[in-house]
């Protein structure tokens, strides 16, 4: 297979579709690859050495289709301002292996929508975007061993329908003799550290052990889907909330907290209701300002006219319904939002339906069962209103 400067897209789409074992060697220069390669299953993709795949010109360049692949031993170096994929699993895809990759000053690395496929060893260095990104109902992938160094984006993300995703061992950390250019930029303009892993409201079940993260711009563990397991982990120095469970019925077990704005918070935000979570064995040290906070209700009423237009907002609740709207609005229209489903306009904004709720819009019925806390900036424990936080 040739390297250097020809572009090498045809060559690996061929061998791709082979259907056989491909050792891909070592190639001086790399392997230019400038065209998308595709992957319709069934084949093996080996690297030797670790062989350098470089994507100048665009960032998604494999998608895969089909089941039983594997790509494994692989570099891959790409623009960091090219907001594409390097790697795309499609709603067909399945059972593939992606593994020994290491992702090299990219901008976003993964997006999966498929089903039952196997992700480890994958190492991401000064990512720009999001490195892992599972969506339209992705379901039952496993991952093991991920990292991402210096980066500005979240590792892994479950959004829009992803359940029963299944992650082990996820480590996301800053190494200063390692940054790019563009890392030490995020630094100095404060952007460096978003979220290390995210069930965001439309992702459930899904299922995280063996977690580490340090010094994020914003929190560790984001959860405002329902009914996400994370376990066994060290959270050190973040900006917002080391753990933060804004869905509902979500568990967090046996972290050690340290440092951050907020050691562990329970605020109903984007598009969770803060309910029936559960925090045990969680040790809680040198917060800036609270180590457990709960009560924040983040959606403001639904009224009409101008709002406040220092906080534009994406969320409103009427009645006993939560809504959503695609951007985030400074003024409402006239008819209030009743509905229970799909999407209606107030005369200016269209709200989505999100879900319903009972009693007070409050994060109620939220539970800290063997958990300390100690030496907190302003206050070890801050419960806005009572029931939204139970001590055992």
């Amino acid at each position: 297979m040739p390297g250097g400067q020809r572009d090498c897209t045809r060559a690996f789409t061929d061998a791709a579709h082979s259907g056989e074992i491909v050792n891909v060697p070592e190639a001086a220069g790399g392997y230019l690859i400038e065209g998308q390669i595709t992957d319709d299953g069934a084949c093996a993709m080996l690297g030797l050495g670790r062989p350098l795949l470089l994507a100048p010109a665009r960032g998604l360049y494999l998608k895969l289709t089909g089941k039983k692949s594997v790509w494994s031993g692989f570099r891959i170096r790409t623009s960091p301002v090219n907001n594409a994929y390097q790697i795309e699993l499609s709603s067909d895809a399945s059972e593939n292996t992606i593994s020994d990759i290491i992702f090299e000053d990219a901008n976003s690395g993964i997006r999966c929508r498929g089903a039952r496929n196997r992700f480890e060893a994958l190492h991401w260095v000064n990512a720009n975007g999001q490195c892992m990104r599972f969506e339209e109902n992705a379901s039952a992938n496993t991952g093991f061993n991920l990292s991402v160094c210096n980066g500005n984006q979240g590792l892994v993300l479950c959004e829009r329908g992803s359940k029963e995703n299944k992650f082990r061992e996820l480590k996301k950390y800053i190494d200063p003799e390692r940054m790019s250019a563009l890392s030490k930029r995020n630094v100095r303009n404060n952007k460096l550290g978003a979220d290390a892993f995210a069930c965001v409201t439309t992702s459930y079940g899904n299922t995280v052990t063996h977690i580490y993260c340090a010094d994020m711009k914003e929190g560790g563990i984001t959860a405002t889907g329902d009914r996400n397991s994370f376990s066994v982990g060290t959270i050190l120095r973040s900006g917002a909330s080391g753990i933060n469970l804004g869905g509902s019925e979500n568990t967090a077990d046996g972290f050690a907290i340290s440092g951050c704005k907020t050691g562990i918070s329970f605020t109903a935000q984007a598009g969770g209701l803060g309910r029936d979570n559960q925090v045990s064995h969680c040790t809680v040290t040198d917060s800036i300002e609270v180590g457990f906070r709960a009560g924040r209700w983040a959606y403001r009423l639904w009224e009409p006219g101008p709002q406040d237009e220092t906080a534009p907002t994406a969320y409103c609740y009427f009645g006993q319904n939560l809504y959503r709207t695609r951007r985030r609005a400074t003024m409402f229209g006239t008819t209030a939002p009743t509905h229970e489903s799909g999407t209606v306009s107030d005369g200016l904004v269209e709200w989505t339906f999100l879900k319903r709720f009972s009693g007070r819009p409050l994060p109620t019925g939220n539970l800290a069962r063997n958990c300390s806390v100690a030496r907190s900036g302003k206050v070890d424990w801050l419960i806005e209103h009572p029931g939204t936080l139970e001590r055992s």
